[in-house]
């Protein structure tokens, strides 16, 4: 497992958060403890509606419950 890096949360040189899981591969398009949204590229949402839309993530990345879109 050339690029598997030990299960839990790692910040790149970018500060960028990713998410491992315990074999050592990033989550992807997947909720992390109910509260922050790794997307394709496995990086942590910030500042955006994610899940198709139905959610929406602050600047640190916690799922804003209640938050609504403006029409």
């Amino acid at each position: 497992m050339k690029d598997a890096h030990k299960p839990g949360w790692h910040k790149d040189a970018k500060g960028d958060w990713f998410y491992y899981k315990a074999d050592g591969t990033p989550a992807k398009n997947q909720w992390i403890d109910n509260t922050y949204w790794v997307g394709q590229d496995g990086k942590m949402a910030r500042n955006s509606w994610v899940d198709n839309g139905r959610y929406y993530v602050g600047a640190d990345g916690k799922w804003v419950p209640n938050y609504s879109k403006k029409s």
